[in-house]
């Protein structure tokens, strides 16, 4: 399984904790379970995700997405590392992700 291979991988890096890896599987499930019943959630209201959720969601994507932007700063050999805010590294899908949030929880960006 591609997925769990890979949070094994993000947790032996120190990309994240024991505890943020079981807080996105928990994340993924819900996905899954969101996913595979639409019906239902086109329905039902409270069947979708919460703001929590959502903002799980984001918080992880940019956890995971700043980790993979320290490693392409540090193995770039070309590029003078003088001055990098490694903290500020933000990924493009990440600004997405915080864009459509946001249209999602206000239906305004």
């Amino acid at each position: 399984h591609v997925f769990e291979a890979s949070l094994i991988f993000l947790l032996e890096a120190n990309a994240i904790t024991e505890d943020d890896k079981q807080q996105i599987q928990s994340l993924r499930d819900y996905r899954n379970k969101l996913a595979h019943d639409i019906p239902r959630i086109i329905d039902d209201e409270h069947a979708c995700a919460s703001d929590e959720q959502i903002r799980l969601a984001g918080h992880y994507l940019s956890k995971i997405d700043n980790f993979w932007g320290r490693v392409e700063v540090d193995t770039d050999p070309d590029l003078d590392r003088d001055g990098i805010d490694y903290e500020g590294i933000v990924s493009g899908r990440s600004l997405i992700f915080q864009y459509i949030a946001a249209i999602a929880k206000d239906g305004s960006a």
